[in-house]
């Protein structure tokens, strides 16, 4: 799995990336590497690392991906809320449902009547503004309001999970 996030805290931006990778004998190898205001030169040789371990796992996060979508019908992805940090999970089924907790969303009912966003946003003018580039935001009902609406914080394999609830939204075959 991959993770690549961007904080600013305070005016000072932090980046985190980490890769996780399971080996064929089911060996879990974690490593991560993080750049701010006392880190730079560390980041810089491992900077170099990231984009080739990124291409040369994408094919197996895929079939990881695709592979549980068939033999589970679902995927159960992990990833960590948005403000609190706390370890969640949301099931993606096969049929495009989504279950989180007790909200359930489909997916292509929330294309045609409601919304899918991939990327959320937060402005409260001269006092807050935040953007979530990870963050998929999916309801059934138009201008649904936050508690209403289930959200995933897409942190790991993040463009592999994009593209899965886009394509389960329009309805296409994955598996």
């Amino acid at each position: 799995m991959y993770k690549f996030d961007n904080q600013t805290i305070n005016f000072v931006t932090i980046t985190h990336i980490t890769i996780q990778i399971k080996t064929k004998d089911h060996n879990i190898i974690k490593f991560g590497i993080k750049k701010g205001m006392f880190n730079k030169k560390d980041f810089a040789e491992a900077e170099k690392a990231y984009p080739v371990l990124y291409k040369l796992s994408f094919d197996s996060r895929v079939e990881y991906y695709l592979n549980e979508l068939k033999t589970k019908k679902y995927i159960d992805y992990k990833f960590t809320s948005g403000h609190l940090y706390l370890p969640t999970s949301v099931r993606i089924y096969k049929d495009g449902t989504v279950e989180k907790g007790n909200k359930k969303v489909n997916l292509i009912k929330a294309k045609k009547d409601g919304f899918i966003i991939i990327g959320t946003s937060i402005d409260i003018p001269l006092r807050y503004q935040s953007y979530n580039p990870n963050e998929i935001a999916i309801s059934e009902k138009p201008k649904s309001r936050y508690g209403f609406t289930l959200r995933i914080n897409a942190t790991w394999d993040t463009e592999i999970i994009k593209q899965i609830i886009t394509l389960l939204s329009e309805g296409k075959r994955i598996v």
